[in-house]
């Protein structure tokens, strides 16, 4: 089984702790695991080598909403590209900001995701 893997960085943080010890559980039993992250950042969490590490191709840079929305559009295309070429057969996305961005992508592949979110209960979201 073919298994993407969408963490927006594993450079610090809860989310990218626990999908390193996820994509290192799941190497460990043999699945065909890539990983689509923003590789500008140093990754920091142990990663198995063998995985395949996509860039996740990120907007901050952006200026203006016009910009801002080609960035999202050319964003999506490059996740469903890779999703296609991965020949995904389950998704695993963090966050929710990533995995809407993620179901985005794959509408109409017919690729069941999976949904992590990571927040402390006891945080006070404002």
């Amino acid at each position: 089984m073919k298994i993407t893997i969408f963490v927006d960085q594993l450079n610090h943080g809860g989310a990218g702790r626990v999908a390193s010890l996820l994509i290192d559980g799941l190497h460990k039993r043999n699945y065909d695991i890539s990983v689509v992250t923003d590789i500008r950042l140093d990754i920091v969490y142990k990663i198995p080598s063998g995985i395949t590490i996509h860039s996740y191709i990120s907007n901050n840079n952006s200026q203006g909403i016009f910009s801002k929305g080609i960035n999202y559009i050319t964003r999506l295309r490059h996740w469903r590209k890779l999703i296609k070429q991965e020949k995904t057969d389950l998704i695993i996305a963090f966050l929710p900001t990533t995995f809407f961005d993620a179901k985005i992508a794959s509408l109409g592949l017919g690729i069941p995701i999976i949904a992590s979110d990571h927040t402390s209960m006891g945080r006070d979201l404002g």
